[in-house]
């Protein structure tokens, strides 16, 4: 078990049988905490340990559906708000608060660019306070890239070497 341990930390996606001649339930679950997707005790027979290998990748793949759904079921929640929403101010909030769940942040915000102004502003938040939402602004050039006209949101720093154009992603705005 020391090994598959090492192994593990070295490859994480790696995936185990244990064959043991003990078949303890305490060791079972110590196997199956580690990661192990098969235990086999010994006597076994070879279609034993053929089941047992065989059995593996089915079992990864339905974890990786598992956690494929999971993810998926924020978003689903979301877009039944979407739907059954007419209140901007309560869909801009579920937004917030679901990014908020999702990413186990403290505090979030959704800025959205204000046309008329050429600036972003929040529009709805958790965490912060209420001066600090209804005082920040952001005008497009001071830090944040014209991308945010196409939706394309990117944080520079300008005083680096090499400016704003030299930040991946970045396309000067058009002229003319």
């Amino acid at each position: 078990m020391d090994t598959y341990r090492a192994i593990k930390e070295f490859a994480p996606e790696t995936i185990g049988v244990i064959i043991t001649g003990y078949g303890a339930i305490e060791m079972a679950i110590e196997a199956t905490k580690l990661g192990f997707a098969g235990f086999v005790t010994k006597p076994f027979t070879p279609k034993q340990l053929n089941e047992a290998v065989s059995e593996v990748p089915a079992r990864r793949r339905l974890e990786r559906e598992n956690v494929r759904l999971k993810a998926l079921v924020p978003l689903c929640e979301l877009s039944k708000t979407f739907m059954t929403t007419t209140d901007l101010d309560e869909l801009l909030n579920q937004v917030v608060h679901t990014a908020k769940q999702e990413t186990k942040a403290d505090r979030v915000s959704l800025m959205l660019l204000d046309g008329g102004k050429g600036e972003l502003t929040s529009q709805a938040s958790i965490g912060l306070s209420e001066d600090v939402v209804t005082t920040t602004r952001q005008e497009l050039g001071g830090g944040w890239l014209e991308a945010c006209r196409r939706c394309e949101v990117y944080k520079t720093n300008p005083s680096r070497p090499g400016g704003p154009s030299a930040r991946r992603g970045y396309r000067p705005p058009a002229t003319g």
